[in-house]
């Protein structure tokens, strides 16, 4: 693994790095991992439709390794957090086949659970030490993560909900709010899954693309789950 260097680390080439040893900067991710011992497949062949995915039955986290070391890294966080809720996605996701909750609490429940990973995410970059102007993801989330530096966890989650909430862009194009209303119809059996989302996979989970042209960053479980 390349030494990095504290006193210069904003001359260390991104590109020196694998993905994984960024993960190594940060105690915190790694105590996560060691925790969730989840098996990693690499994909580099342009088939993802997003950055990651994560199989929760399995503990499988699909990530794509042809972005940038950095976006890589945050990525496979995002989805370490994720995969820690596995359990809350899937608690939502029945209560909403068994319309045990209306569109309202699935879509909050979900984004919720989003923000814990996206404030998670935000924890990680500030472990790696690195210059905020590299920040591969939207630099609105770092704002919020400075601004409630000081409130309780919860209040600080609510808070990234509130930017999801307003700004959620799922798989690179669709407006999150709108997305997860059909995830709970598709769900609750109200209505058949919309032709112009790829074909549900079971048991998958997605993050998606995060690319700081992105409103936003964030993963859903996918109908099929």
């Amino acid at each position: 693994m390349p030494k990095w260097d504290e006193n210069n680390r904003t001359e260390q080439p991104q590109e020196l790095y694998n993905w994984h040893d960024y993960i190594q900067m940060s105690p915190a991710a790694l105590a996560l991992e060691y925790a969730l011992n989840p098996r990693v497949e690499e994909h580099n062949d342009g088939s993802m439709k997003s950055t990651a995915n994560t199989d929760v039955e399995n503990k499988i986290i699909n990530l794509d390794i042809s972005q940038p070391p950095l976006k890589c890294a945050l990525s496979y966080c995002y989805e370490l957090q994720n995969l820690a809720n596995a359990k809350n996605y899937q608690n939502i996701i029945q209560d909403a086949k068994n319309q045990k909750i209306t569109k309202a609490e699935f879509i909050r429940g979900i984004l919720m659970l989003e923000a814990e990973a996206a404030y998670f995410r935000c924890q990680i970059f500030h472990d790696f030490k690195i210059p905020e102007a590299e920040v591969p993801f939207d630099k609105a989330y770092l704002k919020i993560f400075a601004a409630t530096k000081d409130m309780p966890k919860h209040e600080i989650i609510k808070q990234f909900y509130f930017h999801i909430e307003d700004n959620g862009i799922v798989r690179r194009q669709y407006p999150a709010k709108k997305y997860y209303a059909d995830c709970y119809d598709f769900y609750s059996g109200k209505k058949p899954w919309p032709s112009h989302y790829d074909a549900p996979r079971d048991n998958e989970t997605i993050l998606l693309d995060t690319s700081p042209d992105d409103e936003n960053t964030h993963r859903t479980p996918k109908p099929g789950h």
